[in-house]
């Protein structure tokens, strides 16, 4: 089945300057993971592009930018001069977090970049720089929700009506009850914060940074050890990435060596999902096909590996609106400098204290070199900005851990609505959790949640997209997707009206076709 997902445009704390290491043979020109779950190893490629580009093809469109602006004399070349302009690759990196090159760092190296005494660079040689430094990639952002156990233990000690240690089947069929016992806002949900005190869900920002292994690399921190997913090399005999998976018991072991492990990467990866960006002047969309299957009531799509599922969402990022603060802050600090109004900033107006340019930002933005900065220089530098932070997109996985909340929570909002509780029997049916009326909760699913954003996701958690006419979405003040009786603001008759299968929720499906006079 081929799912779409459509959503228009924090990972907080990701901080990407830190990147390192030099890999000009190991530019992916598709993203590719690989997922360990309990029946193996999964491979998935995650192909990016706008209309008929590639996202490296608009990355050379961006590196192009870059070289256009620095080549002050239009000579198709840069001499040591102008490439001391150029923003350094940490600045790059830091893009697709800010939604703009900021001024860090010092511009590369001229015998970096090929340059040689009395020579000058190409466009070429410039973008080989930068993709030899991590430039011109996804980035990814990957946490573990640390609660998990202890949410689980909250909804279990409120579900076993006997206090006999466990939830029986027939105490599952009746969660919905718990929900008037623990909604202490009255939003017809359970939080996370409702079931354990102080818990904010996830819990993390997913501010680690998953990067293709190597040995010139600091490994991944202890505490994501065990995190089930690596960014895989464009070499297919690089192996370096299977040396964290190796120690997980699930790790298949014909992967034993790099003959193996090259036949494995030279197959057709398993899934392939495809993201499609949408960008114009006044929004930025992402569209993702090809997951797995989708979840009826949300619309998400998701994909079972063994024990591991996987749930896939698109977010509008932060990208718009950072770059939008940046114009207009750059454009007001301008106005309010420019004491004389002639629409140029002498040395005296750009370094006032505390009001204008800082001295390394006017010197990347003068490009005639007279130490004055005109509004032209200032517009010209941030059409740069805006050809950078054009559809930089960041993958968000938070590892949601093998959770009770985590299981039923299905438009992953990490909360739990009266409807999620109600088919809490049918999901653990699907889990294959429920033997009799016995429930096995060592059977739980590991879940995975992914987020693919233009820049930082506006949440990692996820948000349903809602349908239905203006008094349904303002009824539906918890933003579940149904209208229950105590949002139903229209008295009891006219909701039992308009409950079609008296299960005392009103859906989209039940007033579609409904005719208002």
């Amino acid at each position: 089945m081929r799912t779409k997902i459509l959503a228009w445009g924090l990972a907080a704390g990701l901080s990407l300057s830190g990147l390192s290491g030099s890999y000009a043979d190991d530019v992916p020109t598709t993203l590719e993971l690989a997922v360990l779950h309990s029946r193996g190893l999964q491979r998935i490629a995650l192909p990016i592009a706008k209309g008929d580009r590639t996202y490296q093809q608009l990355w050379d469109q961006k590196f192009a930018a870059i070289f256009a602006y620095c080549d002050i004399d239009g000579n198709g070349t840069l001499n040591p001069a102008e490439a001391a302009r150029l923003p350094a690759a940490a600045a790059l990196r830091e893009a697709t977090y800010s939604g703009f090159a900021p001024v860090i760092k010092s511009a590369p190296k001229w015998e970096d970049l090929g340059g040689t005494e009395g020579g000058s660079i190409t466009r070429e040689q410039l973008a080989a720089y930068y993709r030899s430094h991590d430039v011109g990639q996804p980035i990814i952002g990957i946490g573990i929700a640390p609660f998990t156990n202890d949410l689980t233990a909250a909804l279990l000690a409120r579900l076993d009506a006997d206090q006999d240690g466990k939830v029986s089947r027939d105490e599952w069929s009746k969660a919905e009850a718990v929900l008037d016992q623990l909604d202490q806002n009255d939003d017809q949900m359970i939080g996370a914060g409702e079931l354990v005190a102080g818990v904010f869900y996830p819990g993390t920002s997913a501010s680690f940074l998953l990067q293709v292994a190597s040995d010139d690399r600091p490994p991944l921190a202890e505490a994501m050890h065990d995190f089930p997913v690596s960014r895989l090399p464009q070499q297919p005999g690089d192996i370096a990435w299977t040396h964290r998976l190796k120690s997980q018991a699930s790790f298949p072991k014909q992967l034993h060596d790099t003959a193996s492990v090259t036949a494995w990467r030279d197959a057709s990866p398993d899934q392939i999902w495809n993201v499609q960006l949408v960008v114009d002047n006044q929004t930025q969309a992402i569209v993702v096909e090809g997951v797995g299957e989708k979840e009826q009531t949300t619309e998400l799509p998701y994909v079972k590996l063994g024990d591991t599922w996987l749930t896939v969402r698109s977010d509008p990022g932060q990208m718009v609106e950072r770059l939008e603060g940046l114009l207009t802050s750059s454009r007001e600090q301008f106005a309010d400098s420019d004491e004389d109004q002639d629409g140029v900033l002498s040395q005296a107006e750009w370094s006032a204290s505390g009001k204008g340019f800082g001295s390394a930002m006017v010197a990347m933005m003068d490009r005639d070199g007279n130490q004055q900065l005109t509004k032209a220089e200032l517009e010209g530098w941030l059409t740069l900005q805006e050809e950078i932070a054009s559809g930089l997109v960041m993958v968000t996985i938070v590892d949601c851990g093998s959770g009770v909340l985590e299981l039923l929570d299905t438009d992953r909002n990490g909360a739990l609505s009266r409807r999620e509780l109600r088919n809490a029997v049918a999901r653990l049916e699907e889990a294959g959790c429920v033997q009799g009326d016995t429930v096995d909760l060592e059977r739980l699913p590991r879940q995975l949640l992914f987020t693919i954003s233009i820049g930082p996701p506006d949440s990692v958690l996820g948000k349903i997209q809602r349908r239905g006419p203006d008094w349904f979405l303002s009824m539906d003040r918890n933003q579940d997707g149904d209208v229950s009786e105590a949002e139903f603001v229209g008295g009891a008759e006219a909701f039992q009206s308009l409950d079609v299968n008296g299960d005392k929720l009103i859906t989209f499906d039940e007033i579609e076709n409904l005719k208002v006079d």
